[in-house]
């Protein structure tokens, strides 16, 4: 993926990215000998979890393989582990 590729699917502009490279390269030129590389991150995020919503009235609900991402993701693990 070129610098302007990665620039575009991520919103950044063209010269904040440039200007990262160059401070990389002039502070630490010898620990850096890549000076772009592509890196894939693993979205954080929860599926396959399943939940029963129990309402007063004994109305039952329940949920089978939810799957989530960011915050969202968040929200779910947090209202399961109450």
């Amino acid at each position: 993926m070129s610098q302007s590729a990665f620039c575009k699917a991520y919103g950044l502009i063209g010269t904040t990215l440039s200007s990262w490279l160059h401070l990389m390269r002039k502070k630490k030129k010898e620990e850096f000998p890549v000076e772009f590389a592509e890196v894939e991150l693993q979205p954080s995020g929860c599926s396959g979890i399943e939940a029963e919503v129990i309402y007063p009235d004994g109305k039952i609900l329940h949920l089978q393989n939810i799957q989530a991402n960011g915050e969202h993701a968040a929200f779910i693990r947090q209202v399961l582990s109450c």
